[in-house]
């Protein structure tokens, strides 16, 4: 997928590059115009796919670039953005199967609802400092069952109560306010927060994705 634009700023581009990548599990370059008229691209790859190695097929039309599998920078005259697009598109396509365009949310350890408790957010901050190389790690719980209807905040997140053994958890699916929710008990992932509001302190569990409740 390539995007570009001629009034995009060059610092902002990787981060809409990343999240259009993971919104859509699809290789992006997004690409906005200098003073000159180049085009300056930022990539982002999916999980399997080595980016640099198909920017490589399509050199011919760059001024240059450079970066690893998983993102990358480039130059492109103008007049070849267009030529670049349908290249790029054309040599991912041929190597993407069906089931990369999934998207896929690796798991680090299914829980059980007892225990996201403190000591776990304690266990878990042992593995700071989190960025890009070192994300947060991705929780999931089995077979839990909203208390409550699901609730539309802000205009476009979600938000919904489990109750977990002796708790009812908070989960806020940011962004996912449009998100039709399975009747039924759900298997949830998420990042584990501790959220700060109103003087006070209690973790909250960020909403990764979401399914109908299947078996081990």
């Amino acid at each position: 997928l390539v995007v570009a634009h001629p009034h995009w700023h060059a610092g902002v581009i990787g981060i809409v590059a990343s999240r259009i990548s993971s919104r859509y599990n699809r290789p992006v370059v997004v690409i906005g115009m200098d003073e000159d008229g180049v085009g300056r691209g930022s990539c982002r790859s999916i999980p399997g796919f080595d980016l640099l190695s198909h920017l490589q097929q399509c050199s011919s039309l760059l001024r240059r670039y450079g970066g690893h599998a998983m993102a990358a920078g480039l130059e492109v005259a103008h007049e070849k953005i267009a030529e670049f697009s349908a290249r790029f598109n054309e040599v991912c396509a041929a190597t993407l199967r069906q089931g990369d365009r999934r998207r896929q949310l690796l798991v680090d350890a299914w829980l059980q609802p007892s225990d996201i408790n403190d000591a776990l957010y304690q266990d878990q901050n042992r593995l700071r400092p989190f960025g890009h190389s070192n994300p947060l790690p991705v929780w999931a719980v089995r077979n839990v069952t909203p208390v409550c209807p699901p609730r539309v905040i802000g205009g476009k997140h979600l938000k919904l109560l489990f109750s977990m053994g002796r708790e009812t958890r908070e989960v806020i699916g940011f962004g996912m306010g449009d998100r039709e929710i399975p009747d039924g008990p759900l298997d949830i992932a998420f990042n584990l927060i501790l959220n700060r509001y109103n003087g006070r302190e209690y973790l909250q569990l960020h909403l990764q994705d979401l399914r109908p409740a299947q078996a081990d």
